[in-house]
Parts: structure tokens; sequence; C-alpha cells
């Protein structure tokens, strides 16, 4: 529903194995290792023997073209959120959540910078989904005015 709607995805590096549809890409561990070397990697994590993560070059074609912005989706992978968080310092990270749930300690440090939006869902409501978009172009729409002053 967002990237329908204006946001764009960045791809996903891995190097351990292929994951399906067209947001991952496979590179090889010695590309991972000179990227990493040469500041070219956004965010990773290791997993099931290799890597996965996010590099500045995907996150840049992902800025080239939406009305949006660039969206990075990291279900459960709430450190590789906080990492893009620490570099990239005007990232506005959303955390989409049942009221119940707590907020992940590895975005405590996104919280207190101001950069994390928390929006509480009830994913059984009618138009949940849509009441969450709209939640987060509020929130987008309010950043750009105050970061304008």
């Amino acid at each position: 529903m967002l990237e329908k709607d204006g946001f764009q995805s960045a791809r996903w590096f891995t190097t351990d194995r292929q994951f399906s549809g067209d947001k991952y890409r496979l590179i090889s561990l010695e590309k991972f290792h000179i990227d990493f070397t040469n500041d070219k990697i956004l965010a990773y994590m290791k997993y099931g023997g290799g890597f996965f993560g996010i590099n500045f070059d995907d996150v840049k074609n992902a800025l080239k073209s939406p009305s949006v912005g660039a969206l990075i989706v990291g279900f459960g992978f709430q450190d590789i959120i906080a990492q893009v968080a620490n570099r990239i310092p005007q990232a506005i990270i959303f955390t989409v959540k049942n009221k119940s749930m707590d907020t992940s300690p590895h975005l405590f440090t996104a919280d207190s910078k101001g950069q994390l939006h928390r929006i509480d869902v009830n994913v059984l409501e009618l138009d949940a989904w849509t009441k969450v978009y709209n939640q987060m172009l509020k929130t987008l729409n309010h950043s750009a005015r105050t970061s304008r002053k």
C-alpha cells in the first residue's frame, strides 16, 4: 500500500542466499567487505551465516523518484533501523505496533533524538493501514514544515 501511494522502497542485499522478490539482491561476501571498507554500507547485520542490509546507493536510488520519501521496512530488525537512524540524522522512523507492544530498546536513541514516531494500530480494525498511512503523512508533512524554519 505504501509504495503505490508514493513511497519508494530501498533494495536490501544479502550475502548468503537469495530471498524472493525484487527488493533483495544477492551480493558476494567479498563485495560486502569491499563496500563496508569503503563506507558504502548504511546498515547491516549477521544472519544465517551471512550478512544482509542496505547500502547507501540503494537508498539514494530510492530517493530519486518518490513523491513522499524512501521507505526502509525493517520487520523485526530494529537494530538495522537503529543503524539507519544513527547514520542519517534527518531520518524519520516509524514504529507501527499494537498498543500492548513495547518499543524495541534498539530504538531508544532514535526516540531520544526525536526521530521515532510510534503509531499504534489494531490490525483487525477496518481501514487500519489507511489510518497508519495517513498518520505517517501527517508526521512527514509536519517534519517538512518544521525543517524549513
